[in-house]
């Protein structure tokens, strides 16, 4: 079975002159472009098709990869790319971990996320880390110096909020959080709200997930309101409120973050990073990243462009727009990159005439124009076929157009 070739172009059409910038000092000019693992001639090849300046997360790590594709193997790739002129991207799911990592004697299967239960989740064969752990998070830096030392010069880091659940580390911080909402209240007042529990958590005693799973109804439903949705992306509760996991997240990719920085300083490397997400929990990071890629508005917000062949366009801009540029202030000055990524909407979007697919990218193009933002365009296909045949024509003359005049997005100045 072929790999999959995957490919992204970033189209930023914005006014030379809206502001000014250093050229040289940004990895996000020009035209960046994404290939699924890079690892042979043929995409070499179609990388010179589109001649961009940056291969965007090509060495991404979803788990510990196979021998056959451990990067070491791969310093040919690197080479030819350098030898072109093309920088290589690389990085890592934050959650997402292997067999092969399970098999790796520096991991510890303790680190592996668990439910309420105590039970270790997997879905779809995978398994995942709590990026709560701290020797987890420096599992993860160790692999992605790795990445750097071999050449890479962009780090991507992707499922920052992961599938966390109830790992002994989150319990504790969960413990530390809620101690910290509720000050100055007396044990009668903890038991009340959290039964069984209120007094361990008063005093600072670590729970365990039985302790959990055992509350009443009614306790139980306090715990959650604090605790937060299971598996909430955003972490929020069910009132729709900010919770622990809100802050969880926002601790934990701080704290990565962070501590990738100082390994990089440490051997004077020189990379920048840039994460994926639309939560407003990614804004209030400390250690921010280089950049920050994000999904279009789509259905989320009863958006249909991606599935519906008759949604009409124009009546929608403003609404868009509106959304769009309420992430860039948020986020400012980091800059926002925006694609149409993940199987929804991606996978219904491929399915349109090609027509109809090239009409989106340019709609989504004039938006960014107009926002001074970047739109990213990413496509999933064994023989090139899943993007229609004039869509991918203008993709490689807007890739050629943005390498030659090195057009930058708005705020991506790396210092």
């Amino acid at each position: 079975m072929k790999a999959h070739i995957v490919f992204i172009i970033v189209l930023s059409i914005i006014s030379m002159n809206s502001y000014s910038f250093s050229e040289s000092n940004s990895h996000y000019c020009g035209c960046l472009f994404f290939i699924d693992d890079i690892n042979s001639e043929n995409e070499l090849k179609l990388v010179d098709e589109y001649s961009p300046n940056l291969l965007v997360r090509s060495w991404y790590r979803w788990g510990e990869p196979s021998i056959r594709k451990k990067y070491n193997l791969r310093l040919n790739i690197g080479s030819k790319l350098k030898k072109n002129g093309i920088k290589l991207g690389g990085g890592t799911s934050l959650s997402v971990v292997s067999e092969e990592d399970i098999k790796d004697i520096s991991f510890n299967k303790e680190w592996l996320s668990v439910d309420i239960n105590n039970e270790i989740i997997k879905k779809s064969g995978h398994y995942f880390g709590s990026l709560s752990s701290p020797q987890f998070r420096k599992y993860l830096v160790k692999k992605l110096i790795e990445q750097v030392r071999l050449g890479v010069s962009e780090l991507h880091l992707g499922e920052t909020n992961g599938e966390i659940h109830f790992d002994k580390w989150t319990i504790r911080e969960f413990n530390k959080w809620v101690l910290d909402k509720y000050p100055n209240k007396d044990s009668f007042w903890w038991k009340e709200r959290y039964g069984t529990i209120g007094v361990k958590l008063l005093n600072q005693e670590l729970l365990n997930q039985s302790d959990i799973s055992n509350l009443s109804d009614k306790n139980k439903e306090n715990f959650f309101e604090d605790w937060g949705r299971v598996g909430d992306w955003k972490g929020l509760n069910e009132k729709g409120n900010r919770a622990f996991l809100y802050n969880l997240y926002t601790s934990n990719l701080d704290s990565f973050i962070g501590e990738l920085r100082e390994e990089l300083s440490k051997e004077n490397l020189k990379v920048v990073i840039d994460v994926w997400g639309f939560a407003d929990w990614i804004t209030e990071i400390k250690n921010k990243p280089d950049a920050i890629f994000t999904s279009p508005p789509d259905l989320k917000w009863s958006l249909n462009w991606e599935e519906d062949a008759d949604f009409n366009l124009l009546k929608h801009k403003n609404r868009i727009k509106s959304i769009l540029q309420n992430e860039i202030r948020k986020n400012s000055p980091t800059p926002v990159i925006i694609m149409i990524d993940h199987p929804k909407p991606f996978y219904q979007f491929i399915k349109l005439p090609d027509k109809r697919q090239k009409e989106i990218f340019q709609y989504f193009s004039q938006i960014s124009n107009e926002i001074n933002t970047n739109f990213v365009i990413r496509s999933y296909t064994n023989e090139l076929s899943y993007l229609g045949k004039t869509t991918q024509d203008w993709l490689k003359k807007e890739c050629l157009y943005r390498k030659a005049t090195n057009i930058c997005p708005s705020n991506s100045i790396i210092k």
